[in-house]
């Protein structure tokens, strides 16, 4: 491991471009900044997430002037998952699913008290991407970039970060970016969550929600096939119905993404064990995915494992800390 792991010589180019580039430095994902007022009802907040396309946004309390954290579309499934269980027939609205939910968790649940869940961390803009990989290799999520006013003027995620990686992995030693990811992930390496191709939505979006996931694998005879991710989550959510919710998760799958015209034989992000992280750092950087799985082998299927961008961000601060 000690080969793999390089020595500080080895890793002076990358730590510098980590230590020199300023967050300020990167580019905006969106020309604006979607902020969520504190005292928006669920509803709306919620359709704010959804008509935007994003995952998250920063909430502000009117009052302090203060972010109080992120509301997250993850939030919306435990109400979906209480309100598919008890809903009969028909087309449902986010109005209908957090009226019902937020009286199952808590009465009067608010948008503020939703995005404590989800912790506001924020960074100057003269901070360094090493700063950024420290705070996001555990578990947050984004980072927000604020001015000297300490309103969000950016908002760095994983992604932005993985991005960066491969960008520059060149920079990363040799034996390193070759190294098989069963050596380097072997502790970080997760139980892979799976549905069966012929259980419910609603099955998988309770294993979403008990995990406080956004994907889970999808398995036929235990050998995977496909993947509900938070792309296919926001989708989904715009307009789900009562059919939609006890279809098979597979055939739900399929019908929505023809209706968002996404190919659906694209094939799920799959590495092996021996695949070099290289290689399985530049596919979540392609892919723009959270995770890869990682199969037994080219002839067998089965999940053995995932690697997040959690845990490889979490790898490099840890290189970091080393030298």
């Amino acid at each position: 491991m000690a080969d793999i792991e390089g020595d500080a010589e080895s890793w002076a180019p990358l730590l510098a471009l980590l230590h020199g580039t300023k967050l300020g430095d990167m580019a905006r994902r969106k020309p604006s900044i979607i902020v969520i007022p504190s005292s928006s009802n669920l509803s709306d907040a919620f359709s704010t997430l959804i008509n935007n396309r994003v995952t998250s946004a920063p909430v502000l309390d009117e009052r302090t002037s203060k972010y109080t954290g992120f509301l997250d579309i993850r939030d919306l499934v435990s109400f979906i998952v209480h309100y598919g269980r008890h809903v009969t027939e028909g087309n449902f609205v986010v109005a209908d699913v957090c009226a019902a939910g937020s009286g199952s968790v808590l009465d009067n649940v608010t948008v503020t008290y939703l995005s404590r869940r989800n912790p506001f961390k924020s960074a100057k803009h003269d901070a360094c991407v090493l700063d950024a990989i420290r705070i996001l290799g555990g578990s947050v999520k984004r980072l927000a970039v604020v001015d000297g006013d300490g309103k969000v003027v950016n908002i760095i995620s994983q992604s932005d970060l993985i991005q960066f990686l491969a960008k520059n992995a060149a920079a990363m030693p040799e034996a390193f970016r070759h190294a098989p990811i069963n050596e380097l992930f072997h502790v970080e390496m997760k139980p892979v969550v799976c549905v069966d191709a012929a259980e419910s939505v609603l099955a998988a979006l309770t294993k979403m929600d008990d995990s406080k996931i956004t994907g889970v694998g999808i398995t036929h005879g235990g050998q995977l096939i496909g993947n509900i991710s938070g792309k296919d989550l926001k989708a989904f959510i715009r307009s789900p119905t009562y059919e939609q919710l006890h279809m098979p998760v597979m055939e739900m799958l399929k019908e929505l993404r023809q209706r968002e015209m996404v190919d659906i034989s694209i094939p799920i992000i799959t590495v092996f064990p021996n695949s070099p992280f290289e290689t399985t750092l530049k596919k979540i950087a392609a892919t723009k995915v959270h995770r890869v799985y990682v199969v037994e082998s080219e002839e067998h299927f089965r999940p053995v494992g995932i690697v997040s961008q959690t845990a490889v961000l979490k790898r490099m601060a840890a290189i970091d800390a080393l030298h």
